[in-house]
């Protein structure tokens, strides 16, 4: 990538700047030693209208706090042109603090308009008067890409600001080539900015070794990463860890070591998985509870219900989850609601209310509940049939 500013020319004409207005100081300080500030003139006094120099200590407001004095009407008229005058010039002539300041007031401000092409000129001016180099690069980097889809600029500026240890764009660049399909630049990227402190980043690095993504499967590197994710609190790398402990990869076999883990962090749904897996069906039904707005939580507990144990299903306490799912959106649970009132397997049958689930579920697309609709409407009077649609549409009203 090649950033050419004339850093030479710049450093120049800062300094001389510099001296100019360190000169001027000094020749006014020189001729005002005993400087003191005068009282009020009289009326009388002839020379009044002479005392017009205001003191020099009094400074000179910045353009970026002149531009926002216009914006925002503060002890002048409001007039918008010269605040976008005042905001011009602090490209030419401004600090860079000041320019990165701007960069924002054509960004998050409702005082001047959004503009992601002026932003990313007041940040590279920041860049190239060294303010916050970092973050400015980071800031171009994401304009160029969410408000502009160039994902070269982009990728050319997240590395500038990697060269300036910022963990976020090396995370950011990891992320843009993953979706390129380019996993082994993923996996470089996402070990630097692991390198560079970032927890999540070092648990996506223990994801890329156990998923043998853009690097060969290697548990025990995974098991690596994940342990160091973990140990700064990172959930899903305690999870990782979990989950290679009761597989045995990477690790020693041990379900108590990855049920201890899954505890640590209220792994619920996973230790429900965990159980189930082996045929601990009380455990599962224990931790499935505790999730009672998970709709996939209370499916899977409806389902559990009905076909574990399987010498003794319980299809009456599928009921409550299964509705409890349904009203969250889960078109499965609603399907099985109609299925079990259907069927009357451990409940009375009520063909009512498997017309009832089965038109919700095939409102959701579920094209097997289509084929039930048709079927329970032979089964069904013309009156019933409406006053189920009628409370059809009222209960997908409510709750979708």
């Amino acid at each position: 990538m090649n950033f050419s500013f004339n850093w030479f020319y710049l450093k120049e004409a800062l300094i001389s700047k510099i001296r100019a207005l360190s000169s001027k100081k000094y020749s006014a300080r020189s001729q005002n030693i005993n400087y003191v500030t005068p009282e009020p003139p009289c009326p009388e006094f002839s020379g009044a209208d002479e005392l017009t120099e205001p003191p020099i200590w009094i400074e000179e407001k910045s353009s970026y706090e002149l531009a926002w004095d216009y914006a925002l009407g503060r002890n002048v008229d409001k007039n918008l042109d010269l605040a976008m005058e005042k905001m011009q010039a602090i490209l030419r002539n401004g600090s860079g603090e000041d320019c990165f300041k701007a960069s924002q007031a054509f960004w998050i401000s409702d005082v001047f308009p959004n503009n992601p092409i002026l932003s990313i000129e007041f940040l590279k001016r920041a860049y190239e008067l060294n303010f916050n180099v970092a973050m400015s690069s980071r800031m171009i980097g994401n304009f160029y890409r969410n408000n502009l889809g160039d994902i070269d600029n982009a990728i050319a500026w997240f590395t500038a600001s990697c060269e300036h240890n910022d963990s976020y764009s090396a995370y950011v660049l990891s992320n843009i080539y993953s979706s390129l399909e380019k996993h082994d630049l993923a996996l470089q990227w996402m070990i630097k900015s692991a390198k560079l402190g970032d927890h999540t980043a070092e648990y996506m690095v223990g994801f890329f070794y156990e998923q043998g993504q853009g690097v060969a499967q290697d548990y025990h590197e995974a098991f690596h990463w994940y342990e160091i994710a973990s140990n700064y609190k990172e959930k899903e790398a305690t999870k990782g860890l979990a989950r290679l402990y009761k597989h045995g990869k990477g690790t020693g076999l041990s379900i108590s070591k990855a049920e201890e883990l899954y505890t640590s962090i209220n792994a619920h749904w996973e230790l429900a998985l965990m159980h189930l897996e082996l045929n601990n069906n009380e455990k599962a039904i224990e931790h499935l509870l505790k999730l009672p707005y998970d709709k996939d939580a209370m499916s899977l507990l409806g389902s559990t219900y009905c076909h574990y144990p399987t010498n003794n299903p319980q299809y009456h306490k599928a009921i409550e989850p299964y509705e409890i799912a349904a009203k969250l959106g889960d078109h499965g649970a609603m399907y099985s609601l109609g299925k079990l009132y259907f069927s009357g397997n451990g409940i009375p049958k009520n063909y009512k209310k498997s017309y009832f689930w089965f038109s919700i579920a095939q409102a959701h697309g579920n094209l097997a509940a289509k084929e039930m609709v048709l079927t329970l409407e032979e089964k069904l009077s013309q009156d019933d049939i409406s006053l189920i649609q009628d409370r059809t549409a009222n209960f997908y009203k409510d709750h979708y």
